[in-house]
């Protein structure tokens, strides 16, 4: 393909186009109060991302769905609800996760847990716990984490204290 050939193709590219030739991107929005409640109680009670439901519930795309949260304040108000009523869903799973470990008995008639399934459920917990915190921190932060940061802080300041007090002990003048 010649240089010109392709100026002239890039040229036209961008050639600005009559609005009437224009035709509208994607689907026409469906936003409705039933929709945005029935999203909102979806995610209340399930475990899984947005992304999922949207797929098990044959709902608008996910995309479509945080447009609305962004332009719509009423929606926002109530998906932020929805989410921390789904943090109380995912603690409510780590219960059923750690009964449930699978347990296996091994050639001696004793009864073990695998270390992979035992791991596997670790991770999920741990997963459901930090996302669970991170949607309702008033009910699920990790307190004890806040204070080890607060004690630490102040080993922090005595130890930056007692550093220039031996600065100045040991100060010489030259």
């Amino acid at each position: 393909m010649s240089k010109y050939v392709k100026i002239l193709r890039d040229m036209e590219m961008t050639k600005k186009k009559d609005p009437k030739d224009l035709k509208k991107a994607g689907q026409p929005t469906k936003y409705t109060l039933e929709l945005a409640q029935k999203i909102c109680k979806l995610i209340a009670v399930n475990t899984c991302g947005l992304n999922k439901i949207v797929k098990m519930y044959d709902l608008p795309d996910s995309q479509t769905i945080y447009n609305w949260i962004h332009s719509n304040p009423e929606f926002f108000e109530m998906y932020m609800v929805a989410k921390e009523a789904q943090a109380h869903v995912l603690v409510d799973s780590i219960l059923d996760i750690s009964v449930d470990v699978q347990t296996l008995i091994d050639k001696e008639g004793n009864e073990r847990i695998d270390a992979g399934i035992l791991g596997r459920a670790r991770l999920q917990i741990d997963a459901l716990r930090w996302n669970a915190a991170v949607l309702a921190p008033k009910f699920y932060r990790d307190k004890d984490n806040n204070q080890n940061n607060l004690a630490n802080n102040d080993l922090h300041k005595d130890a930056i204290q007692r550093k220039h007090e031996l600065d100045e002990k040991n100060k010489k003048d030259f």
